[in-house]
């Protein structure tokens, strides 16, 4: 982890003389080393999954954006693909047990 974070440092000032104003550090989860980047010239951003921290850790190093990517998408294909497996497989649909109806869906958009 060492080479990885002397890359981010390094790419991390070169992005500040460049006029950036954050860096991304993608699949860096030790917040141990997280604090270090952290610390730099500019804010940075990571993105939060599974295998990851907490969202409070990456934000007690510093860490100023966190985001999710892909990950709601990934959780939205989830969820359709279990309600499809159930709905072949036993016919039934408790996999949609939960879901809003569309009054709350639309309440979620300002409608």
């Amino acid at each position: 982890m060492d080479g990885r974070l002397a890359g981010v440092t390094a790419r991390t000032a070169a992005y500040a003389e460049a006029g950036a104003d954050g860096v991304f550090v993608p699949r860096l989860l030790d917040l141990g080393v997280l604090r270090e980047p952290a610390r730099g010239l500019l804010p940075v951003n990571v993105m939060a999954g599974p295998g990851g921290p907490a969202v409070v850790g990456p934000a007690e190093a510093g860490v100023r954006r966190i985001g999710v990517g892909t990950g709601v998408a990934h959780a939205a294909c989830t969820a359709a693909r279990d309600v499809a497996v159930e709905l072949l497989g036993e016919g039934s649909c408790g996999a949609l047990d939960g879901s809003p109806d569309f009054s709350a869906l639309n309440g979620l958009f300002g409608k």
